[in-house]
């Protein structure tokens, strides 16, 4: 994320009349950040995204509950049979 100084700096650089590469170098940007700058209307706003349920929401009580016990599978003998 670029700071608000730097748009401001790079708007300025582009009234006195520096070219697009020019700008980029000096302000240490890629050319088509500089591009996409002048060409959009105002300073850009961030907003904070919208959070999607997760692959676990379905099991979420189930996994909440805590007393329940699990019968785990042992690799190791599994292994053996084969």
């Amino acid at each position: 994320m670029i700071a608000n100084e730097v748009y401001v700096e790079i708007e300025l650089l582009r009234r006195h009349g520096m070219s697009l590469r020019r700008i980029a170098a000096e302000v240490g940007c890629a050319v088509n950040t500089v591009r996409a700058h002048l060409a959009a209307p105002g300073l850009p706003g961030y907003e904070c995204k919208v959070k999607r349920a997760t692959k676990l929401a379905a099991y979420e009580a189930y996994l909440r509950e805590g007393g329940r016990e699990i019968r785990l599978i042992r690799a190791f003998p599994l292994a053996r049979r084969g």
